[in-house]
């Protein structure tokens, strides 16, 4: 994946998972178990329970060098995208 299809799978993840429309994803958000443990394991850098945007940016493209190093580490380059 390249940088503008990172960002579209940013915005994606966060209309689906921010069900609440405010400003982060959070406990109040009608999210699976499942996809609470995980997503705050992974992407809740900051530990508040709240994951912004921008720490869920990161974690998609945190999410995608992971793949990039178990499946393809010498084909594929890290990839480093800024959130816009």
């Amino acid at each position: 994946m390249n940088c503008p299809e990172l960002l579209a799978r940013t915005n994606e993840t966060w209309d689906a998972m921010n069900t609440e429309g405010d400003m982060v994803i959070n406990l109040g958000d009608n999210l699976t178990a499942e996809n609470k443990d995980w997503l705050f394991t992974v992407c809740d850098s900051t530990k508040d329970e709240n994951i912004t945007i921008c720490e869920l940016h990161e974690c998609v493209i945190y999410v995608e060098n992971v793949w990039r190093l178990e499946n393809c580490p010498h084909a594929f380059p890290q990839v480093k995208c800024e959130f816009e």
